[in-house]
């Protein structure tokens, strides 16, 4: 029987450094990256009282919208899908950004602070990534989004962050958000999600 021994071609030696530069990339880039003005909907944080805000961009699921209000001493997570079903990640169009169905729930002051505070911290250090190669075909994009006085309106976004990292777990807290929304702002996830929030944001606060 004869053996033969694999050689590796340059192709498959491409797609090697190809993955490793990109997984030193992710590992370095933990952070939010400076985001297009297009993805933030200006507009609907000026019409609202939004503190915070994230736009949640998928390639082949419904998009949403989740803000962070407050009317008066009062705090509110409102949840908006968006009217197209789906849209690609890196090419949403604004005039596409137009909610088709919402919801408003109150949520504890505290929740909605941390919440604030967490955008605000993770939008802080937003900056560009390495310049290195990067493939994104599909995929969720967020768009982070946050208003102070005296600082206006900025924001940052992430591409499908890599697991273990601050990013990640940003993206995971905007999951946790969305349960909140669709399933109903009950007291026991309120208190989860706070926990978590405090955690990450204790992370990102410089020491």
């Amino acid at each position: 029987m004869l053996h033969t021994r694999w050689i590796p071609t340059l192709g498959s030696l491409l797609l090697f450094w190809l993955s490793t530069t990109s997984l030193q990339a992710q590992s370095k880039d933990d952070h939010l990256e400076p985001a297009d003005w297009h993805y933030t909907t200006v507009e609907q944080l000026q019409k609202t009282a939004a503190l915070a805000q994230v736009v949640v961009l998928t390639s082949f699921k419904s998009s949403y919208v989740l803000s962070i209000e407050q009317d008066k001493q009062r705090y509110y997570l409102t949840y908006a899908e968006m009217r197209r079903g789906t849209a690609p990640a890196a090419g949403f169009r604004r005039d596409s950004l137009v909610a088709s169905s919402a919801r408003k729930l109150a949520i504890t002051t505290e929740l909605a602070r941390t919440l604030t505070n967490l955008w605000h911290a993770a939008i802080q250090q937003t900056r560009y990534p390495e310049p290195l190669m990067r493939i994104r075909t599909d995929g969720t994009r967020f768009v982070f989004s946050s208003f102070r006085p005296g600082m206006g309106l900025r924001a940052g976004t992430t591409w499908e962050p890599a697991a273990g990292t601050h990013m990640s777990s940003l993206a995971g807290i905007v999951t946790e958000l969305h349960q909140l929304a669709t399933a109903g702002a009950y007291s026991e996830q309120q208190q989860n999600l706070l926990e978590d929030a405090r955690i990450l944001l204790k992370a990102l606060q410089p020491n």
